[in-house]
Parts: structure tokens; C-alpha cells; sequence
């Protein structure tokens, strides 16, 4: 895997706590500096393999292969898209709609992050994928970023709200 550090990458939308403490986690002396979860956003449930610390730099996960554990590094940021891909991979989704307070930044290079994962957690076949941003978050965003992320303009979101994680 590569190194997928968001170390110098500057926000193209707003000035993102999000961001800025990704940069400064782990100077606290804390393990872990928050939880990721992938959960379905309309019944609330949390996806099987779907919860992960995050922390800062190459990190290690214990996979279950064959019964087998194995530790497999797992790099910085793309801890998120570790988190995502493992809870929807096993799924059999034909589209999936990630919202996430930060989509615009992610969405960047979530291409390239997922390349880098193990190929069991890629979108295969034809998945369609799409992200937007939780109605909460929404207007922190500038006008540009609401117009292409607002998930209440999202083909196949409904009334959710994005917000039930929290």
C-alpha cells in the first residue's frame, strides 16, 4: 500500500475542523483520536465490519483470512475508506451513497485511496457510487460544494437526513 497521508492537502471547499485535526491527531498522546462507523442511513444500522479507530500514520489491522489472522498495514486517512469499503463490500450493493461530513474532500481521492486497499474491499462490477454531504453539514460548505453534495438533492436519498450516525 501507498502512502495515502492527507499531510499538506488543502481544502478546496471550507476551512474543515475535520481536516485540521486530522494534521494534529495523535500529538495528545491518545491512541485512537476518534471512531469511524459505516451504518445505513436510513434504517440505522450499523454494516457488519463497519467500525474502525482513527489515528494518525501506518497503522495495523488484524484480518481474518481463511481463519488465519493476519496484520495488514493500513495507512492514515484512508482508515475512512478502509472503514467504508469494509462494511458495504459484503453487501452485494448495486449503488452506494456515501455521505460523510467532509464528501467534497474525500470524493478527491477516493479513486486512488481504494486502488491501494486489499481487492476484496473494491467497487466491482458496475457499482455505481455517489457521495454527498449530511443536511447538518451542508451550510459550512460554500455555495458550489452545497449545489453538488446537499444530499437533499441527491437522486435515491429520500428524505434522509444523513445525520443518524451521530
Amino acid at each position: 500500500m501507498g502512502h495515502t497521508d492527507i499531510d499538506g492537502q488543502i481544502s478546496t471547499c471550507s476551512s474543515f475542523k475535520t481536516l485540521w485535526q486530522a494534521e494534529t491527531k495523535g500529538e495528545t498522546g491518545l491512541h485512537a483520536s476518534g471512531v469511524a462507523m459505516c451504518m445505513c442511513a436510513r434504517y440505522k444500522m450499523v454494516c457488519p465490519t463497519g467500525v474502525g479507530d482513527l489515528q494518525k500514520g501506518k497503522q495495523y489491522v488484524l484480518l481474518w483470512l481463511s481463519m488465519i489472522p493476519v496484520l495488514t498495514p493500513v495507512y492514515s486517512y484512508a482508515k475512512m475508506d478502509y472503514v467504508i469499503m469494509s462494511g458495504t463490500s459484503s453487501l452485494g450493493l448495486q449503488n452506494l451513497f456515501v455521505l460523510y461530513d467532509i464528501a467534497c474532500q474525500w470524493n478527491i481521492n477516493f479513486k486512488k485511496w481504494m486502488a491501494e486497499l486489499p481487492s476484496h474491499l473494491h467497487l466491482h462490477g458496475g457499482v455505481g457510487l455517489s457521495c454527498g454531504v449530511p443536511k447538518l453539514h451542508a451550510k459550512a460548505h460554500k455555495l458550489v460544494c452545497q449545489c453538488e453534495y446537499a444530499i437533499g438533492i441527491q437522486d435515491g436519498t429520500g428524505w434522509t437526513d444523513g445525520e443518524g450516525i451521530k
